[in-house]
C-alpha cells in the first residue's frame, strides 16, 4: 500500500522541479521559507516566452491507482492577473510517453487559491484540451504507470510573472459507511436529470445530500436531500431528480451518519446535450403498467428496450412506427422492485429514461 503522497515545502523543494514545455520556456525556481500557506513554499519565475510547469517529486511518480476516486489537491498564487492564457493546468504523463490533461475553471489569484482536481476520469482529456474524453479504464491505466505529474506554473503571456506552489497531496480515500453498488445519472428532459444509486448494506446511515458542481468539479453545492434507510443488510435503491439541469454537471453524494460523520461517493459527470426529448413516462414509480407517452417527441425511433441496473434486457420491442401511435403501455407486473432504464432507439441514436418499479 502506498502512503498518502504529500509535499508541504516546509524546509525545501522536496524533489519538485520547474521545467519548460517547448521552446523558450526557461523558468527559474527556488524554495522560500516565507510566503507559504503557511510557512515555506516553492516558487518559480518566468524568464521568457513559452509555458512551464512544476514537475512532481518521486513519491507521485509511481503506481497511485489505489487513490482512484480521490482528489489531487494543491495551492497556487501568482503576482499578476494580466493576459491570462488557456492551457492545460494539470498533465499526467504515463511511462509510455502518452499523457492526459485537465483544465481547472479558475486561474490562481494574487492570494492563495486552493484546487481539488478529480483523481478520476471526470473532466480529463487525451493529449490536449480538445482531445477525446478519458474513460475510467484509461485513467486507471495512466495512474498505475505515472511518469510525472505536471502542475501549471505559467498563466500569463508576460515574461515577468511569478507563481507560488504549496501543499500538494492526493486525498486519502474515505470509505463510505455503506456498501454503494452504483451511482449513476441520465438526462431525463432538456432541464431535468435523474440520479439513481443503490446500497447493498447500510450501518447507521441518516441521509444522503446530493451535491452538484457546474464549474468542473471545483466547488459543489447542495441541491437536495434523500432520507436513508438507516441500517440494513439488504439492497436499497434511491432516486433524485435535478430540475435545474441546464448545462453539463458533476454530481456526488454526501452521506451523513446518525452520529454526524460525513463521507462522499465518487463523482459522476453528466452531459446535457441540449435536446428536448418531450417523452413522459407515468406513473413513476409504476406498479402494474407504465405508459410511455411520446406524442411531443420529434425523435424517430423503431425500438424500445428496457434494462435493469445491471444492463440486462428485460423487455424488447422492435419494428415500431412511432408516427402511428402516441402511447405505448408496458406491463411491469413481473419486474422486481428497483430502477429500470427505458431506451428509445433507431439505427444511430438513443434516448434513455429512468423509471422506478414499486409493487
Amino acid at each position: 500500500m502506498v502512503s498518502q503522497p504529500t509535499n508541504t515545502f516546509v524546509t525545501d523543494p522536496e524533489g519538485w522541479a520547474a521545467l519548460g514545455e517547448g521552446v523558450g520556456a526557461t523558468p527559474t525556481a527556488t524554495w522560500v521559507a516565507i510566503n507559504g500557506n503557511p510557512a515555506g513554499c516553492y516558487t518559480g519565475s518566468d524568464m521568457g516566452s513559452g509555458s512551464w510547469y512544476y514537475n512532481s517529486s518521486a513519491i507521485f511518480n509511481t503506481d497511485l491507482s489505489e487513490f482512484y476516486g480521490s482528489f489531487l489537491n494543491f495551492n497556487l498564487k501568482q503576482n499578476t492577473s494580466a493576459s491570462q492564457t488557456n492551457e492545460a493546468d494539470v498533465i499526467i504523463f504515463k511511462t509510455d510517453g502518452t499523457k492526459i490533461v485537465y483544465s481547472t475553471p479558475l486561474n490562481p489569484g494574487t492570494a492563495w487559491t486552493s484546487y481539488s482536481v478529480p483523481f478520476s476520469e471526470s473532466g480529463w482529456k487525451h493529449t490536449t484540451l480538445a482531445g477525446a474524453i478519458v474513460t475510467s479504464a484509461e485513467f486507471i491505466s495512466c495512474i498505475t504507470n505515472i511518469s510525472v505529474i505536471k502542475i501549471r506554473g505559467d498563466y500569463s503571456t508576460l515574461n515577468t510573472e511569478t507563481v507560488w506552489l504549496d501543499n500538494v497531496n492526493i486525498s486519502d480515500i474515505v470509505v463510505l459507511p455503506i456498501s454503494l453498488n452504483y451511482f449513476s445519472g441520465l438526462q431525463q428532459t432538456l432541464t431535468v436529470s435523474d440520479l439513481t444509486w443503490e446500497t447493498l448494506s447500510e450501518t447507521n446511515s441518516n441521509y444522503f445530500q446530493i451535491e452538484k458542481s457546474s464549474n468542473g468539479g471545483l466547488n459543489f453545492d447542495s441541491i437536495g436531500l434523500v432520507k436513508a434507510v438507516g441500517s440494513a443488510e439488504a439492497s436499497n435503491t434511491y432516486h433524485f431528480s435535478d430540475a435545474s439541469f441546464n448545462a453539463n454537471a458533476y454530481y456526488r453524494l454526501k452521506q451523513v451518519d446518525i452520529d454526524g460523520q460525513v463521507s462522499y461517493s465518487e463523482i459522476i459527470f453528466l452531459q446535457n446535450d441540449g435536446k428536448s426529448f418531450g417523452v413522459n413516462i407515468y406513473p413513476n414509480p409504476a406498479n402494474t403498467t407504465a405508459t410511455i407517452d411520446f406524442a411531443g417527441n420529434a425523435f424517430e425511433f423503431n425500438t424500445i428496450r428496457v434494462t435493469d441496473c445491471y444492463s440486462k434486457t428485460v423487455y424488447l420491442q422492435t419494428g415500431i412506427e412511432n408516427a402511428s401511435a402516441d402511447k405505448i403501455d408496458l406491463d411491469v407486473q413481473k419486474l422486481l422492485n428497483g430502477t429500470y432504464y427505458i431506451s428509445l432507439l433507431n439505427e444511430t441514436e438513443m434516448q434513455s429514461y429512468v423509471i422506478q418499479v414499486m409493487h
